[in-house]
């Protein structure tokens, strides 16, 4: 007898071969991230210099945009009378704001979108700076929500209850958030949003490989 298929069309078998590279690439992020920056620097230097051109006239020099400073939201307030469930609710609001009704990584898609709709819309430094700023509220977040999974130990020291698992559920979500502006950013600034899109669309930058 012939060997039995393993996949009956070729929609299985393509499914298949991204769920394994998803799941490769969960298990390899900072390998996969230094691969994508080396193939970043390795391209840059193909690229000729560019020549200088004299301009015809004279213009006033432009102005930087002044720099938002960030202003740190309010810490949760934790005890043991604090419900976990609205405490986490209400930290998954802060990091993905107007778009916390997407769970896990399915939000990614919604913030791409609107990081790139604040990059047209204010371009230059002061994009940067407003982008700069979601970052750091997510890096923020973070933080809240370590504090979150140290209150659900200290409850529940066995780490089996629904509670613990949202709470460790809801760091790594937010983890991949940051990451995501992390390294959305590093792009967007070291190559421009136009190259930032088309290696999105290409599936370089690690955060892909999540969705």
């Amino acid at each position: 007898m012939g060997r039995p298929k393993k996949y009956e069309t070729d929609g299985e078998r393509r499914r298949a071969q991204q769920k394994q590279k998803h799941e490769w690439a969960t298990r390899n992020q900072e390998y996969v991230r230094k691969q994508a920056l080396r193939r970043y620097h390795s391209q840059k230097h193909l690229k000729p210099p560019r020549k200088y051109v004299k301009p015809k006239y004279s213009r006033a020099p432009l102005l930087p945009a002044s720099r938002i400073k960030h202003i740190r939201r309010p810490c949760l307030h934790l005890n043991h009378e604090t419900n976990l469930n609205r405490a986490m609710t209400a930290l998954w609001k802060r990091a993905t704001h107007d778009f916390f009704e997407h769970d896990g990584s399915t939000v990614l898609v919604h913030l791409y979108s609107h990081f790139i709709q604040v990059a047209h819309t204010h371009q230059g430094e002061e994009g940067v700076n407003m982008l700069n700023d979601l970052h750091l509220h997510v890096v923020d977040a973070t933080k809240e929500a370590a504090r979150i999974c140290e209150e659900a130990t200290r409850r529940d020291p066995g780490c089996i209850g629904e509670a613990f698992r949202c709470a460790k559920s809801l760091c790594r979500n937010i983890e991949c958030v940051e990451k995501f502006y992390w390294e959305s950013l590093v792009w967007y600034k070291s190559v421009g949003l136009e190259i930032l899109q088309k290696k999105v669309f290409e599936g370089a930058l690690v955060w892909t490989f999540w969705l």
